[in-house]
């Protein structure tokens, strides 16, 4: 995954500011889920100096900063993005980035908020088992994770923690269970996210499991191929505003591309 995307979809950014709705949303997101966050962060930049209100593209931005290490810009995009609207979705993106400053008291005001207004959501359960693991509080997050198995007992957040759970504890044998589980669920018809392969690779790393984790990787290189794909079928066609132009096709290259860890 070493290739850049955008030279490989032969775009330029000027090209890309040109996107509108669906189009730039889906490449928005493709950059942040492979976490090309300086690509993505150039990007938003050159939409928000024109659309400086869209709640969607400040809460993108936010989340490039933070994949950066930007954790105070990220906190001051989001402050800023609260200003005009909030929703679970943003005040969990703003827990996440309080976590990865270190600040668990804050992203836990935020979990505990949102698990009293929104029992029903998944996110919201998911985001305080994470903030209790962060805490050292096993026990906490255990009660969490097990009201979440009640009613999504093989979606992955529940797996997800469950692996963290059983792994920060030291036990690696039902953690790796939990983990398998997380496979299987593919043969369900649930395609794992490019995070939680992510999150399986460093995991079998820890463990030991090397040969799982090489097939982790493959597994990766090959879902960045299609989506990559998939995001040239999206964009191919796309209108240029300025010249009337289409974005033309691109051929593929003759490898895959790298994994970038």
């Amino acid at each position: 995954m070493n290739r850049d995307p955008l030279e490989y979809l032969s775009l330029s950014l000027d090209q890309c500011t040109r996107l509108t709705g669906r189009r730039r949303t889906r490449l928005v997101n493709f950059l942040l889920r492979w976490e090309r966050y300086e690509t993505a962060l150039a990007y938003l930049d050159r939409m928000l100096a024109t659309n400086p209100g869209l709640v969607g593209l400040l809460d993108a931005k936010a989340r490039a900063l933070w994949g950066l290490g930007q954790i105070d810009a990220a906190i001051k995009v989001m402050n800023a993005r609260h200003q005009i609207s909030a929703s679970l979705s943003s005040r969990v993106i703003l827990a996440r980035i309080h976590l990865a400053g270190g600040n668990a008291p804050a992203a836990l005001a935020i979990a505990r908020q949102w698990t009293t207004e929104r029992p029903d959501s998944i996110m919201a359960w998911g985001l305080l088992g994470a903030v209790h693991l962060e805490q050292n509080d096993s026990k906490a997050a255990e009660v969490v994770f097990h009201r979440l198995a009640k009613t999504w007992p093989n979606s992955q957040t529940y797996l997800l923690g469950m692996l963290a759970l059983y792994q920060a504890r030291g036990d690696f044998v039902t953690a790796s269970g939990y983990a398998a589980r997380l496979q299987r669920t593919v043969a369900e018809g649930r395609a794992l996210t490019a995070n939680t392969l992510r999150r399986l690779q460093d995991y079998f790393l820890k463990s030991g499991e090397i040969n799982r984790s090489q097939e982790i990787e493959v597994e990766l290189d090959s879902l960045y191929q299609v989506e990559l794909d998939e995001l040239e079928k999206a964009l191919t066609g796309a209108p240029e505003a300025a010249t009337g132009k289409r974005i033309r096709p691109v051929s593929k290259p003759t490898s895959t591309p790298a994994v970038d860890t």
